[in-house]
């Protein structure tokens, strides 16, 4: 699994994905590393990038603070494409 994911997030692989792509980050979040998950959205050709400041790693399950934001991104998202 970590040879995969290596290999898929390598820059030319990344930037080879054209479909729009919504970028979630957790403010809070204590698993995935802040930078990271941002970084590798700079290859991407048609990325938003959005941070959901008041969550933790499963803004899904979050309170109502985070949930809201989250839920409305995903819809606006959506209706775009």
């Amino acid at each position: 699994a970590f040879e995969t994911t290596h290999a898929i997030l390598k820059p030319e692989r990344l930037s080879q994905v054209k479909i729009p792509i919504l970028l979630l980050r957790a403010g809070n979040d204590t698993i995935v590393e802040k930078e990271g998950i941002f970084t590798a959205g700079h290859y991407f050709a048609n990325v938003e990038r959005i941070l959901i400041a008041d969550s933790k790693h499963q803004t899904y399950l979050d309170h109502d603070k985070a949930l809201k934001p989250y839920v409305q991104k995903l819809i606006q998202f959506i209706r775009s494409i």
